[in-house]
């Protein structure tokens, strides 16, 4: 469970500094661009140290960062790879025209970025691998 937590804590953090090898941008440092990001960042990396050093406090902030982060994922992202709207897609592709796509963007329906996609699969891992380690402990 704790590995799972390192690796999303260490790749989400590529949002606040940034992950660019030559051409190949992973994602852009929201620090100048972002800002809002960064007490969402904050909130985390408190939540993953109370996790490591007090485990049974740890344990329910992740789960309620967790939740919270997969709702605003929602609400940001899978909302509109469900139901498009072209002024959303037009800002995001703008917005993101710069990061790495595995998959092309489209002006029909919300296409993220890989950075995103990457996110989008390891959110929900963590907060499942959370949930089972509340029951489990």
């Amino acid at each position: 469970m704790q590995w799972f937590v390192l690796v999303l804590f260490v790749f989400y953090s590529l949002n606040i500094t940034g992950f660019k090898i030559g051409n190949f941008v992973l994602a852009e440092s929201c620090i100048r661009d972002e800002p809002q990001d960064i007490p969402f960042w904050v909130v985390y990396a408190a939540s993953v140290i109370i996790f490591f050093v007090i485990p049974e406090i740890g344990k329910w902030m992740l789960l309620s960062f967790f939740v919270l982060g997969v709702v605003i994922m929602f609400f940001t992202t899978v909302r509109y790879m469900i139901w498009p709207q072209t002024r959303k897609i037009k800002g995001y592709n703008e917005y993101f025209a710069r990061t790495h796509h595995i998959i092309k963007p489209s002006e029909v329906r919300l296409v993220p970025d890989t950075f995103h996609i990457i996110l989008l699969v390891l959110l929900p891992i963590n907060l499942f691998a959370v949930v089972a380690y509340i029951i489990i402990n």
